[in-house]
């Protein structure tokens, strides 16, 4: 996609049409006020007239001029998802069976003090339950989280546990797990993204065959976790390699190096490389996305655990609500003569004999032109869906449901004036939404080739076209018969414009003000 020079610094730099236009014929105004009052009175009241409100209406002006101006702008702080794994040693040690768990303390309480309140994991992996068939998963639920997966080993010890957010959407992965391996996968939906989350555990002292069948069961496992599309793969557990740092030569560990070449063999990267229990390296972060890992490492034992807290922050984050409530302002068909009288004729100066503050000088102001605007400036409130398509409207969304009714309907009655119906309501509904794709891209080709696109439509069409899956950047730029396609080139060439135009700003005036004693 390209655009002309001319078209990009009309975007990026002229502003000169603002002071011109209708709107602003307030602005101008108060300027001119402020002007003529310097003038008058001299630099003797120039420290006075900064304090007086008209700069501060004028700002307002300018802000409103932006038309999404808010008082607390910015969207909501994105955080991003957190996976942690602890090795319990026996989650519910000391507690009476024959007592509700709900009831009486256990390592359960630690881990929600710890990992849910103290840090807010979305994603918890717990190692060594010690759990097995008599108690039921429902008892060991944590309060906004699913019910927890888990998987127990026939005999004492061993065992893993899986939490997840109940804002995301957890799918157990049995058809990756194999009896004799200690390894349960989730399929986890965090908005638009999936991810394959594994808790697993090996027990320290295995004989030789036992650790071929271990290596051979996990390469079967996470091949048939390939062989399905995923974000990002995520595997954490205390696999008790016994090493000091990953990277050393393994010596101490009854793997070797088998499952650190495994791992390096197969593009997976483990993550921690400092000692989980003692001086060993025990519980392993192995991934195989570590752009995605915007942060890692160890957390200090909780309660009578000796195993440190293994964490990550994946840079997958949770998105807005499914539905947004929207107010679109119609600057278009906006009375600009009335708003400019309303503002003449409101009551600016009668907040100074009822505020001292200047916050709520500040907020009075803004209470008077939000009742202006509101008055004169048509507006609607919408309703918007975070998966909806750009080019989705409420009369595509009345098809699509008529379509699914008359589908739904052939479905259990099998009619043939029920087929009729709805294959008429599905071709309806196919050209409606061609015809609305081709106006959407249609605009968006229109509005590219005009002249006058400003710097937020620009950049807003881009992100559109886009979205996410490129790195933001300036598109090529043409200039005449020249093209300019690299960042270097772009750069050099805007440098040289910039300087060509630019001047430095005039010497400052220093004024001295003399107050009679």
């Amino acid at each position: 996609m390209f655009i002309s020079i001319a078209q990009y610094r009309s975007v990026i730099g002229r502003h000169d049409n603002f002071v011109k236009s209708k709107e602003n014929s307030l602005l101008c105004k108060l300027l001119k006020v402020i002007r003529d009052l310097y003038n008058f009175f001299g630099p003797s009241l120039l420290l006075m007239l900064i304090n007086m409100p008209y700069c501060y209406v004028a700002l307002l002006v300018i802000l409103l001029k932006c038309g999404d101006i808010e008082k607390n702008p910015g969207p909501p702080p994105r955080q991003c998802t957190k996976i942690c794994h602890i090795n319990a040693r026996s989650i519910l040690s000391d507690v009476d069976k024959n007592l509700h768990l709900d009831s009486q303390y256990s390592l359960l309480d630690d881990i929600y003090e710890t990992l849910v309140f103290d840090h807010s994991f979305d994603i918890i992996g717990i190692g060594e339950t010690w759990l097995d068939d008599n108690i039921i998963n429902e008892q060991l639920e944590l309060v906004g989280y699913h019910t927890p997966l888990t998987k127990h080993r026939p005999s004492r010890a061993g065992g893993v546990m899986l939490y997840v957010r109940r804002e995301f959407v957890v799918d157990r992965r049995e058809d990756f797990e194999f009896d004799n391996l200690e390894l349960l996968w989730a399929e986890i939906k965090i908005d638009r993204q999936k991810i394959f989350v594994g808790v697993g555990y090996r027990a320290p002292g295995m004989s030789a065959l036992e650790i071929d069948e271990f290596l051979n069961l996990f390469a079967q496992s996470y091949e048939l976790v390939l062989q399905e599309h995923s974000d990002a793969i995520v595997i954490v557990g205390d696999f008790n390699d016994r090493c000091k740092t990953w990277t050393d030569d393994h010596a101490s560990s009854e793997l070797g190096l088998r499952f650190f070449n495994y791992l390096h063999d197969s593009n997976l990267f483990q993550m921690i490389n400092e000692p989980t229990r003692l001086n060993k390296l025990l519980d392993l972060l192995i991934t195989d996305s570590p752009g995605y890992l915007e942060d890692y490492g160890t957390l200090p034992q909780i309660s009578n655990i000796d195993h440190r807290i293994i964490f990550g922050s994946l840079k997958i984050y949770n998105s807005l609500p499914a539905k947004v409530h929207r107010t679109v302002w119609h600057y278009n068909n906006a009375d600009f003569n009335l708003i400019n009288k309303a503002l003449e004729t409101s009551p600016w100066d009668v907040s100074f004999q009822i505020y001292d503050d200047i916050d709520d000088i500040l907020e009075y102001y803004y209470e008077i032109l939000y009742a202006v605007m509101n008055e004169f400036i048509p507006k609607r409130e919408i309703i918007k869906s975070k998966h909806d398509k750009p080019w989705m409207n409420g009369y595509l969304k009345k098809l699509i449901r008529i379509r699914n009714r008359w589908n739904g309907t052939f479905d259990r009655t099998q009619k043939l004036e029920h087929r009729f119906i709805r294959d008429s309501s599905r071709k309806l509904c196919r050209k409606e939404i061609k015809f609305a794709k081709r106006k959407y891209y249609g605009k968006l080709k229109s509005d590219l080739s005009s002249g006058q696109i400003n710097i937020k439509r620009f950049w807003g069409i881009m992100k559109e076209l886009y979205g996410s899956k490129v790195k933001e950047t300036i598109p090529t730029i043409i200039d005449g018969e020249l093209t300019y396609t690299t960042d270097l080139e772009k750069a050099n060439m805007f440098g040289k414009f910039f300087a060509d135009t630019c001047s430095l700003p005039p010497p400052i005036l220093y004024i001295i003000l003399e107050f009679p004693s």
